[in-house]
Parts: structure tokens; sequence; C-alpha cells
């Protein structure tokens, strides 16, 4: 009877702890199950560390690009401001020197230089200059022709009556100003015309249309005195005879 109640307790406290293995087996993950778990968790735990430093990577890269962008087009924008300023100072500094003096240096206003029997003068385009030829004679002419010369591409004779070109013989001239760079002119009178006390041959009035250097002459082809004798030869002249150009 013993017997049998220990066999009995023995085997209710096998059952027992059957039971509770049962239990334990349920709840409780065998070594192998455990490690695959956590080898699982590392791995998803790797994989989404690796993904949030792809994410963080392309954002710095398109932070990178939005910056670079920006640091060109200003960097550009820059570029052109100097450019700008540059120039500005520049067109300022030519302003300055074209009107240092009231007028523009390098505009309109342009020097000239005209010369006459080793006479000279400096103009600006759109000034006037006279030219005056003057001669002297031992007696009265009674005749002369002549021709005056200039350059047409710097020079523009201003018209004048036959009276103010030619102030001692006057009406009496024949004078041709159509000429390309010439005045050409002649005049003849018995009575005569008087030099002897120095008075203007031609007077002519130009207009500078042009830069350089330029010249204007008067060259006397022929010319007698009254009553015959010639005061010129070759374009020569005769003993007592002068001339000077003057300009205006």
């Amino acid at each position: 009877m013993n017997f049998k109640k220990l066999l009995c307790l023995s085997l209710c406290v096998i059952s027992l702890c059957a039971v509770a293995l049962c239990g334990c087996s349920n709840d409780t993950a065998t070594p192998d199950e455990a490690s695959t778990e956590i080898a699982t968790s590392a791995s998803e735990s790797t994989t989404a560390s690796e993904s949030a430093e792809a994410d963080a990577s392309v954002s710095d890269n398109e932070d990178a690009t939005a910056g670079n962008a920006n640091q060109g087009s200003n960097s550009g924008s820059g570029s052109n401001s100097g450019s700008d300023s540059g120039n500005k100072t520049n067109s300022d500094k030519n302003n300055s020197a074209d009107n240092s003096n009231g007028k523009p240096a390098s505009g309109s206003a342009k020097n000239c230089t005209i010369t006459a029997g080793g006479n000279g003068c400096s103009k600006n385009v759109g000034d006037k200059v006279t030219y005056s030829f003057y001669l002297k004679t031992p007696k009265k002419i009674e005749n002369v022709q002549a021709t005056l010369t200039y350059d047409g591409t710097m020079l523009k004779l201003k018209e004048a009556t036959a009276e103010k070109m030619f102030p001692v013989m006057g009406s009496s001239v024949i004078y041709n100003t159509d000429i390309t760079n010439a005045v050409k002119f002649n005049a003849s009178n018995i009575s005569g015309y008087d030099f002897t006390t120095k008075g203007q041959l031609i007077v002519a009035e130009f207009e500078i249309i042009g830069n350089g250097a330029t010249n204007i002459s008067t060259a006397i082809e022929f010319m007698d005195e009254k009553g015959g004798n010639s005061y010129v030869e070759n374009f020569k002249f005769a003993d007592g005879v002068t001339a000077e150009e003057v300009l205006k």
C-alpha cells in the first residue's frame, strides 16, 4: 500500500513536471531560434542604419549642389557687377576728360593746322579762318592773273562778292570759285590798281571741315606795271615787289 501511494505520487510529480516543461517550451525559444531572431534583428537594424545613412548622403549632396549653384550664380552676378562698375568708372573718367575744357576732347572738335607763306594758325572743325594776300609794288599795276589754291577736303570756301574778295580791284575782277581746290582770277584796268602802299590782292574766308595740316597759297602768273614793264617772270617777282600772306 505504501509502495502504491509512493508510485502514484511519483507519477503525479512526473506529470506535473511534464506539464511545466511543456509550458516553458511554448513560451521560450530554443537557443538556435533565439540566435536566429537576434541575427535577423541585427540585420534589420543594419539595413535601417544603412538606409538612413544613404538618405542623409543624398540630402547632403542635394544641399551641396544647391549651394554650389547659388554660389556660382552669386559669383557670376558679382563678376558682372564688377565689370559694370569698371566700365562705369572708365566712362566717368572719359567724360571727365572730355569735359575738362567745356568741350568734348575727342568728339566733333578736331584740330587743323593751316599754313600760308610761312605763317601758321591752329583751328578746330567748324571754326573760320581768313586768308589775305598783301601786295606792294613800286608803281601801280595795270593787269594781273593769279590762282589761289587750297585743300577742299579740309577747307570750305565761303562765297563772297568781288568787292569783298578783291578790295583794291573790286568789280573789275573776273574770278571763278567753281574750280576744285582753287580760285582763279584776273583783272585789267588802264587807269591802274594802286598797290604802292600795300593792299590786299585777295581775301578769302574758309570754314574748317577736316583735321590735320593744310596750306593756302597764291601764285601770280603775270602782273605788269602801268606802262608795260613786267613785275613777274616765271612766277618770280621783280625787284621792289613784295608779298605777304596772313591768316586770322
